[in-house]
């Protein structure tokens, strides 16, 4: 007969092998195997929004104190980055190329990791702090994350030689930015470094942060 929606409990009858199939339109889609394990034949496992995959009964760190257990969001994708000079206003532009400001992201729970190789394409008399602006996602800020905010920048090509170490930072600066800058080789120092960059400069970075 037809096996167009049917439950089929051990189909090949081996005693060592027993397990449970879910038919639908003529094809199995669904194993419930004699081990526990279930798998799906075809298609995706569709969680519902608020929803995910609850780890409650793995072993929590031993040092640590658990937030949640609940795995409740994949994605990934892309977004078009953009910089900022400054506040934005009157401090210059850089313009970066319609092929060249291509960025990734994946989010995993509540981190986030993005990245980009960005092509200048034009200046106009650029100052102040440089910001990576249009992440994807709003960062949390708070002392318990800032170990997290972790920030990977590279400049080729700069108009002239940055004092002694480039460095970055996830930033509540235009809602959420990546902050370049110079730190001369002074912890937490903040060299403005917008005017660094030219129309043959390519920016690159991976970051990554707790989203709010």
């Amino acid at each position: 007969g037809s096996n167009s929606g049917r439950i089929s409990v051990d189909p090949n009858d081996g005693a060592a092998n027993s397990l449970l199939q879910i038919w639908i339109d003529n094809a199995a889609k669904y194993t419930f195997e004699n081990n526990g394990d279930f798998n799906i034949l075809d298609g995706n496992l569709q969680v519902a929004a608020g929803h995910g995959i609850n780890f409650a009964d793995t072993g929590d760190s031993s040092v640590g104190a658990s937030i949640s257990e609940l795995l409740d969001d994949y994605e990934e994708g892309v977004f078009t980055a953009t910089i900022t000079c400054g506040d934005g206003t009157n401090n210059g532009t850089i313009t970066l190329t319609s092929s060249g400001n291509g960025a990734y992201y994946t989010k995993i729970g509540r981190l986030v990791t993005v990245g980009a190789r960005l092509d200048v394409s034009s200046v106009s008399s650029p100052a102040e702090q440089l910001f990576i602006t249009g992440l994807p996602f709003t960062a949390l800020f708070d002392h318990k994350t800032a170990g997290q905010n972790a920030v990977t920048p590279i400049i080729f090509n700069p108009s002239s030689a940055l004092t002694l170490n480039l460095c970055a930072e996830i930033t509540s600066t235009h809602t959420t930015s990546i902050l370049f800058r110079d730190n001369m080789g002074a912890t937490g120092a903040v060299v403005a470094i917008a005017n660094k960059i030219d129309a043959d400069s390519i920016l690159a970075f991976t970051a990554t942060y707790v989203a709010a």
